[in-house]
């Protein structure tokens, strides 16, 4: 539908002269009725044959209004319920998320990098092209981090970062690579690679919204209690820790989830991106457990990029 109606709005070629002069004369050799119905009277309006003034610009807004819907309905179709996801999602293998990152010690700039994962993920989907951006230009340049001076990595806000990139852009990772310590900001608009609109916050730990927004929209920033020796320890398989606190003043360490599955021996599990390294638990991803009571808090507070 949509593409036929598209190509309606343009009037054969050859035909608008002699239809404008039968229109300037008032002479009508097509009745352009809306109660034969939409599918008609569209059909009638769109023939290439003579037509009432009137039509001409009714049907207008009849093909604008048709279309509307046909992309509105369309949309609807596209998003899933958390009952109509039959099977989980992992965005790495459609190319849309960047390398994992080393923060480095003494450096806590886990806010950065998951925004950043986060910004470069949505940019990717939307421009079906990947690339890197710069985590250090956040540390930089954000307005507030907590504890940060001159030569220092303090922790911050995923929504700060994301409030400030929408405001500012943010540069490439190569144009302004990461250093592991705060600096002067040396951000140039020029080298920007694009902005969001905004953000989106959600909180309530709900496990299937969260599966619904990861699904459906991408990868998302969330903070997780990681003040576990277990987790800092973490080689592979299933995160369970009986200790994590799922509050929200007690999620000190923000990541990326990035898709979510089912082990079929082991059970649900979240993609969790960190940025500890590569040598860190599944070459830098958890597996955390899902479905199990918002394990770490991974569901308390869920934010992403508009």
């Amino acid at each position: 539908m949509f593409r036929t109606l598209s190509l309606s709005l343009f009037r054969p070629k050859g035909k608008a002269e002699e239809i404008d002069k039968t229109e300037k004369k008032g002479t009508t050799t097509l009745n352009c009725n809306p109660s034969l119905g939409v599918e008609k009277y569209v059909g009638q309006c769109v023939s290439g044959s003579t037509c009432m003034p009137g039509c001409f610009w009714g049907r207008k807004r009849l093909i604008f209004l048709l279309l509307l819907v046909d992309l509105l309905g369309s949309a609807a179709k596209l998003f899933k319920s958390y009952n109509q996801i039959l099977v989980g999602i992992d965005w790495r293998k459609y190319g849309y998320v960047a390398p994992v990152q080393n923060q480095n010690n003494g450096c806590q700039s886990s806010w950065a990098m998951s925004a950043v994962g986060a910004l470069e993920a949505h940019l990717a989907i939307k421009s079906r092209r990947l690339v890197e951006l710069s985590a250090q230009q956040l540390i930089d340049c954000s307005p507030v981090t907590l504890l940060s001076f001159h030569g220092k990595c303090g922790a911050g806000w995923p929504a700060v970062a994301f409030n400030y990139t929408s405001h500012h852009g943010i540069a490439s990772k190569k144009s302004y690579p990461y250093r592991g310590r705060k600096s002067s900001c040396s951000y140039d608009l020029s080298t920007s690679v694009g902005r969001n609109k905004g953000y989106v916050t959600l909180k309530g730990a709900n496990e299937k919204k969260l599966a619904e927004i990861v699904y459906n929209i991408g990868p998302v920033v969330v903070s997780i209690d990681g003040s576990h020796k277990s987790f800092m320890q973490y080689t592979g398989g299933i995160y369970k820790e009986p200790l994590c606190i799922s509050d929200i003043e007690y999620l000190e360490a923000s990541v990326l989830v990035v898709g979510f599955g089912r082990d079929p021996w082991l059970g649900d599990y979240w993609i969790i991106k960190n940025s500890f390294g590569r040598s860190w638990g599944e070459n830098g991803y958890m597996r955390l457990a899902r479905n199990a009571g918002n394990m770490c808090g991974v569901a308390t507070v869920i934010q992403y990029p508009k």
